[in-house]
């Protein structure tokens, strides 16, 4: 009598622990990879902010160069075409109102000690402020104008109080 041979049995636990491993790496591998098409996704509407912010802050700095090149044209106009060089201020005033004046889309304000403001728009809530004093080019190394400010102010809009529930049937 022959004896039959010894069949190698699979073992269940065998079997089953490469499945289980296998199906957990899979589990793994599609886990990180829709956290990591969430993050470029995330990042990709962040740097598309950032590159719109930066795009409205320099349009606004340019807008605003514009600006004082056009009074630093008047400046310079003001003070060769003044005869008595101690009142070029009073008369850079004057010229700089004719100016405003004459060009109405230029929101200038001009106050009578020589100081000149204005603004241009960064965004809804973004504007940059500039503000410059006149002053004589023979005491002010040759320039005509001083920077007093250029800065970004922030207005935030006004928020209602909406502090009312809004309930289903009602």
């Amino acid at each position: 009598v022959m004896a039959e041979p010894d069949l190698k049995k699979r073992s269940f636990s065998s079997f089953g622990f490469s499945t289980i491993l296998i199906a957990f790496v899979m589990i793994c591998i599609v886990t990180f990879s829709v956290l990591s098409l969430l993050t470029a996704n995330a990042d990709y509407k962040l740097s598309q902010k950032v590159a719109q912010k930066s795009t409205s802050h320099a349009k606004a700095e340019y807008a605003a160069y514009e600006v004082l090149a056009q009074i630093d044209t008047v400046l310079k106009n003001s003070y060769v075409h003044c005869p008595d060089k101690s009142d070029y201020r009073a008369q850079a005033v004057s010229d700089l109102r004719q100016y405003v004046a004459d060009h109405q889309t230029l929101q200038i304000q001009i106050d009578s000690s020589g100081k000149i403001t204005f603004q241009t728009t960064v965004d809804q809530n973004e504007t940059l402020q500039v503000a410059l004093r006149v002053c004589s080019p023979d005491h002010n190394s040759g320039h005509f104008y001083q920077l007093l400010r250029w800065q970004t102010d922030i207005t935030t809009p006004e928020r209602t109080d909406d502090s009312t529930l809004h309930l289903f049937g009602t």
